[in-house]
């Protein structure tokens, strides 16, 4: 966490949260409903990753919603649920999405943040994708390993939703049939995340101060 400080302490810009909020960005989404474990789940759509939005604001905006979601008891109980969308990711992209999941693999289950990743799917992989995810997941420890999904190659979602219902998945998202996704109420979700994160932040540095 040390090592990158700025990330998880930094803050988003206001322009990229600005942009995280356009139903044409869509670059980190949460669902409205939880699964049927009560788990948060949240949807990353790879390609408008780095293009939408730069990759390090990503992460402080993913680290900024852990943070607060962090502060709900189903949280804490229950973990979350994270959903890599690889559909029209480029070959000439491969670099930085291979470093998303490696990055958001040590964060996500390793000891940087308290927020606990239950289950890791990568779907609509193109093939050199999923191959190269193969090759990768049998270095990964073995109690992280049984989390990681990695989905057939190509617009085929039928085997995620053997672990996440289509019911629960809106419209247009990992073969959902759910209701379409309100942009607007996520756009009043992100901005009263970020007002409860600044009040988190105040709060830990004045612990510092009186530490």
């Amino acid at each position: 966490r040390n090592k990158h400080r700025d990330l998880f302490e930094g803050g988003i810009s206001a322009e990229s949260l600005r942009q995280a909020t356009l139903p044409e960005c869509g670059a980190i989404t949460v669902l409205p409903d939880r699964d049927l474990r009560g788990r948060r789940v949240i949807v990353e759509s790879m390609v408008k990753i780095d293009t939408m939005m730069k990759i390090e604001e990503s992460w402080k905006l993913m680290f900024m919603l852990l943070d607060v979601l962090m502060e709900e008891e189903e949280a804490q109980v229950n973990g979350f649920v994270l959903i890599q969308d690889y559909l029209g990711v480029s070959m000439t992209q491969w670099k930085m999405q291979d470093s998303q999941f490696s990055f958001e693999l040590e964060i996500g289950f390793g000891n940087t943040h308290p927020a606990r990743f239950e289950e890791y799917h990568l779907i609509n992989q193109s093939w050199f994708f999923a191959s190269h995810k193969s090759v990768l997941k049998p270095f990964i420890p073995a109690e992280l390993r049984q989390r990681v999904h990695l989905h057939a190659h190509g617009p085929d979602t039928d085997s995620l939703h053997k672990f996440i219902p289509k019911s629960i998945l809106p419209e247009g998202f990992a073969g959902g049939n759910g209701p379409p996704f309100d942009w607007g109420s996520f756009a009043d979700f992100l901005h009263k995340v970020l007002d409860a994160w600044l009040k988190i932040k105040a709060w830990k540095l004045g612990i510092a101060d009186h530490g």
